[in-house]
């Protein structure tokens, strides 16, 4: 694990996150992940997070790939996260 972090960014490091989010393979590069909104409801957070499609008849890379986010969340037990 600590091989394929350092692949990311060599200054990453398990302590710097608590929450990964990784796409299903996609056969093409081009995809994005952004993060749309954050919303408290009652005592927690809801973290709302949209995967892009390439546009349409873009030049893009022919490989395996996956977006993903690495994210450090305080009080991880309070937070939904949800991708569209």
């Amino acid at each position: 694990f600590n091989y394929k972090l350092g692949l990311i960014d060599k200054n990453l490091t398990k302590e710097d996150f608590n929450f990964i989010y990784i796409s299903k393979p996609q056969n093409t590069g081009g995809y994005t992940l952004n993060l749309e909104k954050i919303i408290k409801k009652k005592d927690k957070h809801q973290i709302y997070f949209r995967e892009n499609k390439p546009s349409q008849g873009s030049a893009n890379i022919m490989a395996i790939t996956a977006t993903y986010c690495f994210l450090k969340i305080n009080n991880l037990d309070k937070v939904r996260v949800i991708v569209k």
